[in-house]
């Protein structure tokens, strides 16, 4: 087996049993007495089936998971084991039940935007970013490196906190890649995507091509709840509107595992407020067919597991509006949006309001 296939797939572990797997040549290997893990009637099922047969991941124990177009499928619900295995999992356990019935949606969108990258509106995924950024300036000049308009400032209080990324191991958890890309190019040695969409990981890959960082990108395919990364892994791990799809109590507790010592993770999302509730009955939600249940105090609890943290709101009127604009196609540039946001902010901040009206957040922690 090539050293090159040993890197790609080095350091990854049962996102289970934490046990470490090795790869091994489909061709060197009996997949054909191995079945799915049983699971609960009536559960959402996966479309990975055994992977594409050319390589899988295995702890030595006759189990082994999948490897898919490439990129590992390391979802405790797609591990196969031999027949009469008494292991079993329920797909309407909370750590996989949003996943499994999200997939057909973000797949089909990743899958569309892969096969179109040169043809994709890339401001929405990367700033405006054209490879002539110096890494060293990282978030800066803040109009290539932001994109997402109406949680701009979030964005960049996130991004801050991380950078500088110059060396560092870097782990984007959900989304199509855009932020590992951009994490390439502000200089970390290797980055990884962490999605439990193929079609995403698919898109993460087309976005490193496109911006030529390809040989330091990394995607697998599996849950923030249960990461299949060793302890100490990463040295910065960045989610941008994905934890609200997770169960942080389970979530943060394996960012901090993976994270190195002193390694920083830091995420955006919606924040509980009336304003997002009266919004979405209105002009219903973004997404329409997903889940989507804002961050509130409860599921931001979990946080206290990291040494430091930091929480901050923002976009505590404007922030729906610009929602509503994006849907119908407007797209204003991010300086735009940065110096609305601020002014925002600061008529919220004067009353009072800011604290507990801002519909955007930002947290972050230190291992």
């Amino acid at each position: 087996m090539s050293d090159n296939v040993n890197q790609r797939f080095e350091g990854l572990i049962c996102p289970r049993s934490k046990v470490a797997l090795a790869p091994v040549e489909g061709a060197a290997f009996d997949a054909s007495r191995l079945v799915k893990i049983a699971r609960t009637p009536g559960s959402p099922s996966g479309n990975y089936g055994a992977g594409d047969g050319r390589y899988f991941l295995t702890a030595g124990d006759g189990s082994a998971y999948g490897v898919a177009d490439g990129f590992p499928v390391l979802m405790y619900p797609e591990k196969l084991v031999a027949p009469g295995n008494n292991e079993s999992v329920d797909l309407h356990d909370p750590r996989y039940e949003e996943a499994y019935e999200e997939m057909g949606h973000y797949n089909a969108v990743g899958e569309k935007g892969s096969t179109n990258i040169a043809d994709e509106n890339l401001d929405r995924l990367m700033g405006k970013l054209d490879g002539k950024s110096p890494p060293d300036t990282y978030p800066s000049p803040e109009h290539k490196w932001i994109d997402a308009r109406h949680d701009a400032l979030s964005q960049l209080d996130a991004y801050s906190y991380l950078a500088p990324l110059k060396g560092k191991r870097f782990l984007q958890l959900g989304g199509s890649g855009s932020h590992a890309v951009k994490a390439l190019m502000a200089g970390a040695t290797k980055a990884t995507l962490l999605t439990p969409m193929l079609g995403e990981a698919r898109q993460g890959r087309a976005l490193a091509e496109f911006f030529g960082v390809a040989d330091r990108f990394h995607a697998v395919i599996a849950i923030g709840e249960e990461l299949p990364f060793a302890d100490g892994t990463y040295d910065a791990i960045f989610s941008g509107g994905c934890i609200h799809h997770m169960r942080t109590e389970y979530a943060f507790r394996e960012i901090h595992r993976v994270l190195s010592a002193n390694g920083r993770f830091a995420a955006v999302d919606p924040w509980k407020t009336p304003l997002h509730t009266i919004g979405t009955r209105i002009f219903g939600k973004r997404e329409p067919n997903v889940h989507c249940r804002p961050i509130d105090s409860g599921r931001l609890a979990p946080i206290s597991i990291f040494s430091k943290s930091m929480v901050r709101r923002h976009g505590p009127f404007l922030r729906y509006i610009f929602i509503v604009l994006e849907k119908v196609g407007i797209l204003l540039p991010i300086d735009t949006m940065l110096a609305i946001g601020k002014l925002d902010d600061g008529v919220a901040r004067t009353f009072g309001l800011l604290d507990n009206y801002g519909g955007s957040i930002v947290f972050a922690g230190e291992k």
